[in-house]
């Protein structure tokens, strides 16, 4: 039979480890999501941010104290819960057109230290995937209305 402290030492690995696995499923939750909203050409650019924004708080290790919002051109959309804080995560983005975006994460009170301030690593690559995912959706919907403006001027 092991001694006492490496069954405990197990247990705790295995705690971190069903942790961990948690939080890549709220993050691949979230991409998925988006990736769904994202396929839908025709709604207002407002409606899929706000849906997007949306799927942010619960992606994140402490949904309970996380909002968001996302800024695109003359678009504002946030959580319900939105109030910005000094714990913040953000990445920009820019279209070929020039106009430029920000999702911003903020949480409203302090949390554990880890990778970037309070945020993991790999919520810093969450939130940069997904600004390059709508920042080549809305450069995609440009060029479309571009070629419809074009096509009909013909």
């Amino acid at each position: 039979m092991p001694p006492i402290d490496d069954v405990a030492a197990g247990r705790e690995a295995g705690a971190k480890i069903l942790h961990d696995l948690r939080e890549r499923v709220k993050e691949l939750t979230a991409l998925h999501g988006t990736a769904r909203i994202l396929q839908d050409d025709r709604r207002p650019v407002g409606e899929l941010l706000g849906e997007v924004v949306a799927l942010l708080p619960p992606a994140y290790q402490y949904p309970e104290i996380t909002c968001a919002r996302i800024v695109f051109d003359d678009h504002e959309v946030r959580t319900t819960s939105f109030a910005a804080s000094p714990w913040r995560q953000s990445a920009e983005f820019r279209t070929a057109s020039g106009k430029a975006g920000r999702i911003d994460v903020f949480y409203a009170e302090r949390a554990p230290e880890s990778a970037e301030g309070p945020f993991l690593a790999e919520e810093r690559n969450l939130i940069n995937s997904l600004a390059e995912m709508l920042r080549s959706f809305l450069e995609r919907r440009e060029t479309q209305r571009a070629l419809q403006a074009a096509h009909a001027e013909l």
